[in-house]
């Protein structure tokens, strides 16, 4: 069993995106897409294998996939595997995907710790990051990954609600026995009234 685990996170990455959850995931962000101006594409940070991002454009839901590659060129001090990036991911910082795309529309999937990046999007502390309108982000709150904030924390002008129809297909592979439960998913959207 445990050599089959370890093939699968070669093959699959961190996080097993079963059918379910895309779907559920890809039918919100199609509503969400109705709530934004724009072309309705997304950008997605730490996109990692790039496998959600594929998955997500099967399912009508166009998503440019960035990422720094850095889980690919060394194990992180964690314990973490590698991760091997698609060839659909652009390779570039958080910050540098941001400020090139200038985006409506963000996912931001497992942010790393210490990034900030959740926080930074939601305050316009990112540069070309002042256009965003909605957020999406899929973290957890044991430490593999930054939170996602809660909404008594977020900056005047947003809001924030967690999206269990999503959440109850979320497995990682670092879930004990492959069962969902630990991740959790939010939207965060600003109103037309907070903004300046």
């Amino acid at each position: 069993m445990e050599g089959d685990r370890e093939q699968q996170f070669r093959t699959l990455g961190y996080t097993f995106w079963n059918r379910e959850m895309v779907d559920a995931l890809s039918a919100q962000m199609k509503r969400l897409v109705g709530s934004a101006s724009g072309s309705g594409w997304w950008l997605e940070l730490a996109a990692g294998t790039g496998r959600l991002a594929a998955e997500l454009a099967r399912s009508g839901v166009p998503v440019l996939a960035t990422d720094d590659g850095s889980q690919e060129d060394a194990r992180v001090g964690s314990g973490h595997r590698r991760v091997r990036c698609g060839t659909w991911v652009l390779r570039c910082s958080l910050r540098e995907a941001v400020a090139r795309f200038r985006p409506e529309r963000v996912l931001v999937t497992w942010p790393p710790l210490g990034s900030g990046v959740t926080l930074d999007l939601l305050a316009g502390r990112l540069p070309g990051g002042e256009g965003v309108r909605v957020l999406v982000v899929i973290g957890e709150r044991d430490g593999a990954s930054e939170l996602p904030p809660d909404p008594s924390l977020l900056p005047p002008g947003w809001t924030g609600e967690r999206l269990p129809d999503v959440e109850q297909w979320l497995v990682g592979f670092l879930d004990p026995d492959g069962e969902a439960g630990r991740g959790e998913v939010w939207v965060y959207q600003r109103s037309e009234l907070g903004e300046a």
